[in-house]
């Protein structure tokens, strides 16, 4: 279990690392990570290994025991990233500007998102760059 589960780790490790990230992106990273630890608790829970490659190969898996091990991880990141919910609408406003509900928005940021989904040009830059690209090199920090 403790093989699998590290590789688990060390992959959403390595997800997470490295230039040119956005908070934005590793956020999705670590909720994908919270949502896959929630389908390996209940898989674990009714015998499905599949993704606990050397756990399966084990005889006599006490599966009640894993399955408290992966809720109780699981518990650990709903705890550990609860911060980053609070800000989950403002990720959601940076990933996808253009589309964004401008009555959802707070009333500080209202005025400026409607001038920003205004501009065709800043428009079809952002559908033709990576979101990194185009907060680095078109949106003018002088007016957003």
């Amino acid at each position: 279990f403790l093989v699998d589960i590290t590789a688990h780790l060390n992959d959403l490790n390595l997800r997470l690392q490295g230039e040119n990230l956005l908070i934005n992106d590793m956020f999705q990273t670590v909720t994908a990570f919270e949502v896959k630890l929630k389908l390996w608790h209940r898989q674990i829970k009714n015998n499905n290994l599949i993704h606990f490659e050397t756990l399966s190969e084990q005889n006599h898996v006490n599966t009640e025991k894993y399955a408290a091990l992966i809720n109780s991880l699981s518990q650990d990141f709903e705890s550990r990233f609860q911060d980053f919910r609070k800000h989950q609408q403002q990720f959601s406003i940076s990933a996808t500007p253009f589309s964004v509900d401008i009555n959802m928005l707070p009333a500080n940021l209202q005025l400026e998102c409607i001038e920003l989904q205004s501009d065709i040009q800043l428009k079809e830059k952002f559908l033709q760059a990576s979101l990194l690209d185009f907060y680095k090199l078109y949106l003018p920090t002088e007016k957003y």
